[in-house]
């Protein structure tokens, strides 16, 4: 998805965020589980020289997981302004915040964790 995306908007690409810590399936698992399923499962040690950036996933559900990748990548970006972009997502309701449905233990979507520079 993000390399179909950076070819179309010729914005470079490139994969920040690092899954440290194997987490469960995130489906079955109410809000309380997956924030702790989640709780220090990434890392990003790259420091950007870029305003504004996008992480792009393919579904969000409850914001958990999204919420946890951007965290990780605010620990050396403090000030980067992160935007977040889905294929499609579940909205639980109006006050929610929306998040991944699938989480980086899933092989398939360790790519959708990738981030496109904004210049």
């Amino acid at each position: 998805m993000c390399d179909q995306l950076s070819k179309a908007t010729h914005i470079p690409n490139k994969a920040i965020v690092q899954r440290i810590k194997h987490t469960l399936a995130q489906t079955q698992l109410d809000k309380q589980r997956r924030i702790e399923n989640v709780d220090n499962a990434f890392k990003c040690d790259v420091v950007l020289n870029l305003k504004h950036i996008a992480v792009i996933d393919d579904v969000i559900t409850t914001g958990v997981t999204i919420n946890a990748v951007c965290r990780a990548i605010k620990t050396h970006n403090p000030t980067v302004k992160i935007s977040v972009m889905d294929h499609g997502y579940y909205v639980i309701e109006l006050k929610s915040t929306l998040i991944t449905k699938h989480n980086m233990s899933c092989p398939g979507c360790l790519r959708v964790y990738m981030v496109l520079g904004f210049y």
